[in-house]
């Protein structure tokens, strides 16, 4: 049977306070559990990460989704950080009009999620971190993971081509905003779990029809392939200001619950 999405129960633009605008939806259930889900590169306030279109009111789920700068509906923000993003989802939790959330980051929205953690623990019940993006800058093993040889080659390359990088993988991300199947098919291709191929091949009408309108709703002209470049490479050139580890220390020093934080990693 069709995945039949639900629509989104809220779905506004909200204007910041320095003027730039930030869209967000909301899915599932008014009254439930508020999540606030920061999307992998390439996706938005469209995306609902399931193909199950009733999981969330069955779960009594307030899922959140936001465009970050220069996806979908919000507007650009060149030369942003990490630690900018917090700021953006203060006035948007503050629009809201919720204190505290749960947190849900996969891939390349988990370094903001990491630097909302640090910066604004007081708003954080509790994180998690799907496939984990670590720095590429400082010295292993305290400021970033230690590295083969051939990571080692491809972190030289993101630090000190970063002209080419763009221009090439610019040109890739240009095919897929033109056509978003072709993004779901490469993926499939790039993808090392058997297990995860399996499961896209077993929900084709979500992951073909709706993953790929999602995609596409995301990095849509006129930013959407400078968006995916800011994502994936502009902001991890530089010094980050945060690690993961700041996140145990915010724990500790707040005595909250143990081990709120979890992260997800493939084996």
């Amino acid at each position: 049977m069709p995945t039949l999405r639900k629509d989104p129960i809220v779905e506004e633009v909200v204007a910041l306070r320095c003027g730039r605008k930030l869209a967000y939806c909301e899915h599932g259930r008014k009254d439930g559990e508020a999540i606030v889900f920061f999307s992998g590169a390439g996706f938005g306030r469209s995306y609902v990460p399931t193909p199950f279109p009733g999981l969330l009111e069955e779960k009594a789920v307030r899922l959140i989704t936001i465009d970050r700068p220069g996806y979908g509906a919000s507007d650009p923000h060149p030369g942003r950080t990490y630690i900018d993003w917090v700021g953006d989802v203060h006035e948007l939790m503050n629009h809201i009009g919720i204190d505290r959330a749960r947190f849900l980051a996969h891939s390349a929205g988990t370094p903001h999620l990491a630097a909302f953690c640090k910066f604004a623990p007081e708003r954080v019940i509790a994180a998690s971190f799907v496939c984990p993006v670590a720095p590429i800058t400082g010295t292993p093993p305290i400021d970033r993971p230690s590295e083969n040889f051939t990571r080692g080659c491809a972190r030289f390359l993101l630090l000190n081509c970063g002209g080419f990088l763009d221009s090439l993988f610019g040109s890739v991300f240009g095919k897929w905003q033109a056509d978003p199947k072709t993004f779901v098919r490469d993926s499939m291709g790039q993808i090392v779990a058997e297990k995860d191929v399996t499961f896209m091949k077993d929900h084709p009408d979500f992951f073909q029809v709706q993953f790929a309108a999602d995609f596409g709703d995301a990095v849509k002209p006129p930013n959407g392939v400078s968006a995916m470049l800011q994502d994936m490479f502009d902001l991890n050139r530089a010094p980050w200001g945060f690690g993961y580890s700041d996140l145990c220390a915010n724990n500790a020093s707040r005595r909250v619950q143990k081990n709120p934080g979890v992260v997800w990693r493939r084996r």
